[in-house]
């Protein structure tokens, strides 16, 4: 996947998590309505995680939603996602 199309889906997922906390299905079921893909949302999931955008609010394996991580990511008025490299 390209750098661009892989912003266009973190800033997919990361709209939808600015709302409120999410479990992983419930991402999945919204992101594949937009991309059509769960391959896609698999490996934008685990970039984001890997690089500490969004964080589970429970221990690896449990069903607690994830989050933004605050210190990483931000939104401006007009949904520009800011993300901290």
């Amino acid at each position: 996947m390209n750098f661009q199309t892989r912003m266009k889906y973190v800033k997919i997922i990361l709209l939808d998590l600015q709302t409120q906390p999410s479990r992983w299905t419930e991402i999945e079921k919204r992101m594949i309505v937009l991309s059509g893909s769960h391959s896609k949302f698999t490996s934008t999931m685990r970039w984001l995680i890997d690089n500490e955008y969004i964080i589970k609010m429970g221990q690896k394996g449990s069903r607690k939603p994830y989050r933004i991580n605050s210190n990483k990511v931000m939104f401006n008025d007009n949904e520009l996602v800011i993300i901290t490299i």
